[in-house]
C-alpha cells in the first residue's frame, strides 16, 4: 500500500506543479473574473495621473452636467467603477494610479437621460504630459492633461424631429 502511494504522489505532484505554473500564467496576463486586468504590484511601474477639463453642448456652448466620465481600457474590454461626473458647471477630475502610458482614452456617457437633455456618446484619446519627476525606480512620477475641453452633441428626440 505505501508503495502504492508513492508511486501515485510521483506521478500527481509533477502534475499540479504544471497545472499550478500555467493557471497563474493564465491569471497575470488577462482579466480577472470581474474583467479588472492586473493591478500594478510591487516591482512593477506605475504612474499616478490627472485629467480635468470641462463638457459642453456643442450646439449651445453651455456647460453639461451629470456626464459620466470613465477612464477606458485597451479595446473598451474593461471600464473600472471609479467613474467621475461632470458638476453644474461641467467640470471634471479623472485621477488614479496605471500602468505608465502617455495616452489615454475617456469615455462620456449621459447617464441621467433626459433630465438636463439628451447627449451622444463619445470618447476621446487624451495626451499625458509628465509634471512631476519619478519618486523611485518603480514610480513613474505624475502625468497630467488639463483643460481638455469636450464637445458633445445632443440627441435629438423623435418629438423634436417632427
Amino acid at each position: 500500500m505505501k508503495n502504492l502511494f508513492l508511486r501515485f504522489c510521483r506521478w500527481a505532484l509533477p502534475l499540479l506543479g504544471v497545472s499550478a505554473t500555467v493557471s497563474c500564467d493564465f491569471v497575470i496576463q488577462t482579466p480577472d473574473m470581474y474583467g479588472c486586468p492586473p493591478a500594478p504590484e510591487y516591482g512593477v511601474p506605475v504612474m499616478e495621473f490627472r485629467i480635468s477639463g470641462k463638457v459642453e453642448d456643442a450646439v449651445t456652448g453651455e456647460p453639461v452636467k451629470g456626464i459620466a466620465v470613465t477612464r477606458i481600457y485597451s479595446d473598451d474590454q474593461y471600464e473600472p467603477r471609479d467613474t467621475a461626473w461632470t458638476a453644474d458647471d461641467g467640470q471634471f477630475l479623472v485621477q488614479g494610479s496605471a500602468f505608465p502610458a502617455d495616452r489615454m482614452t475617456l469615455k462620456f456617457t449621459d447617464v441621467d437621460g433626459e433630465e438636463n437633455g439628451e447627449y451622444a456618446t463619445e470618447s476621446l484619446e487624451v495626451g499625458l504630459e509628465r509634471i512631476e519627476d519619478p519618486q523611485d525606480v518603480w514610480h513613474e512620477g505624475v502625468y497630467a492633461a488639463e483643460d481638455i475641453n469636450v464637445r458633445l452633441d445632443p440627441v435629438r428626440s423623435s418629438e423634436t424631429a417632427e
